[in-house]
C-alpha cells in the first residue's frame, strides 16, 4: 500500500505542472501508431478516457488528417465539353477531373491552349457556376485524386498523384471555407527498396497534419522519409525532416 502511495504521489506531481493525457486511451487512435517520444507531435483534439496509463504530453495545436472517400456525383456531363473521368460532392461543391474534349478533327479545345492543356480539376459550385479551374497537367496521363480530411473538419487536401509510363509527384488542392485552391506540387516520389526502378505513388504515403497555421507533408516510405514539404504563408516549400 505504501508502495501504490509514493506511485500515485508521483503521477499526481507530475500531472500538477503539465497538461497531460494518459496514452492508451487517446479516442481513435491505436497505441502502437503512437511514437515513444515525450511529446507526441501528431495528436489532434481528441476525447480522453481515464484509466491506468503512460502518461504523455498533449499537443492541441496539431491537427491530423485522414484518408476519406466523398461521395461520387453521379450526372448526366454528356452536354459538357469537358471528359469526366471521376467526379465527386464535398462540401456543397462538384468537383470533376478530366480534361476538355478535342474536336471530331482532332483540334485542340478552345478552352485550352499551348501552355494550358491536359487533365485538370474543374469545379462548380451548388447554382452549377465554375468557381475554379486548375491549370491543365500537360502530358501527364495519370491524374488521380486522393481525398484527406483534417480531425477537426475544417479543411479538405487532395492530392492528385500525376505520371505518365512512371509516377512524377502530386499536385496539390486545399478546400478550406468551401472556397478550393491550387498550393503546389509535391515534386518527389519514393521507390521500393527492393527494386530501385519500381516507383509508388507518393500519395499511397503520405501523411499530413496541421501544426498551428502550417500544413506538414512527411512520408512513410525509407526512400523519401528525411524529406517533407510545409505549406505556410501561401507557399509550399520542400525542407529536410
Amino acid at each position: 500500500m505504501k508502495k501504490a502511495g509514493i506511485i500515485l504521489g508521483i503521477i499526481a506531481l507530475i500531472a500538477s505542472g503539465c497538461n497531460l493525457v494518459p496514452r492508451n486511451n487517446i479516442v481513435g487512435v491505436e497505441t502502437s501508431e503512437i511514437s515513444n517520444d515525450s511529446v507526441i507531435s501528431q495528436i489532434p483534439f481528441m476525447n480522453v478516457v481515464e484509466k491506468d496509463a503512460v502518461w504523455i504530453y498533449e499537443n492541441s495545436n496539431t491537427v491530423v488528417f485522414r484518408k476519406f472517400y466523398p461521395d461520387t456525383l453521379i450526372m448526366d456531363f454528356s452536354y459538357m465539353p469537358f471528359e469526366v473521368r471521376e467526379s465527386y460532392k464535398v462540401n456543397g461543391l462538384k468537383l470533376l477531373f478530366g480534361y476538355y474534349r478535342p474536336s471530331d478533327r482532332g483540334e485542340k479545345s478552345p478552352y485550352d491552349s499551348e501552355t494550358d492543356w491536359g487533365k485538370r480539376l474543374v469545379c462548380f459550385n451548388e447554382k452549377n457556376e465554375i468557381v475554379f479551374r486548375s491549370h491543365g497537367e500537360l502530358d501527364s496521363w495519370i491524374f488521380r485524386p486522393v481525398f484527406f480530411i483534417s480531425d477537426d473538419k475544417k479543411q479538405i487536401v487532395i492530392l492528385c498523384q500525376l505520371g505518365a509510363e512512371h509516377y512524377w509527384g502530386a499536385t496539390v488542392f486545399l478546400i478550406e471555407n468551401n472556397k478550393i485552391y491550387h498550393i503546389g506540387l509535391l515534386d518527389i516520389e519514393p521507390h521500393s527498396e527492393e527494386d530501385y526502378e519500381l516507383l509508388i505513388p507518393v500519395t499511397s504515403v503520405t501523411n499530413i497534419k496541421r501544426i498551428n497555421n502550417t500544413l506538414e507533408f512527411t512520408f512513410n516510405e525509407k526512400s523519401i522519409e528525411n524529406v517533407r514539404y510545409t505549406y505556410v504563408a501561401g507557399e509550399l516549400n520542400r525542407r529536410p525532416r
